[in-house]
């Protein structure tokens, strides 16, 4: 069920996250949702999310959708990624939660 000050597609990323084992938890008085306690994905304002990538994918992605895709301020070159949910495909941001569930679960 959707919240009144909670778009539908943070209501899927929560879903779709738990599924996937993840916990939810809070960061700065935002929602996230965690591996063994470590932030996978950070929900954003509006529909956005906020999730840690490979380097490399997180450019590739700048490049194919620029205008749903960006940095975070300063915590970019770390990986982490904001996009767009509403704007991206579920099966993309589904793909990409995975992801940077194996991208929290196995750092470098």
């Amino acid at each position: 069920m959707t919240s009144p000050e909670r778009p539908a597609a943070h209501d899927w990323v929560i879903n779709t996250c738990e599924a996937k084992g993840l916990i939810q938890g809070s960061h700065h008085g935002r929602i996230d949702l965690r591996l063994n306690g470590k932030i996978v994905v950070n929900l954003e304002a509006d529909d956005a999310i906020t999730i840690k990538l490979p380097l490399d994918e997180q450019q590739v992605l700048l490049q194919a959708f620029p205008n749903d895709v960006h940095l975070p301020n300063g915590w970019g070159h770390h990986g982490w990624t904001t996009l767009h949910v509403d704007r991206l495909s579920r099966d993309l941001v589904n793909e990409l939660i995975d992801m940077a569930i194996h991208t929290v679960a196995n750092p470098r």
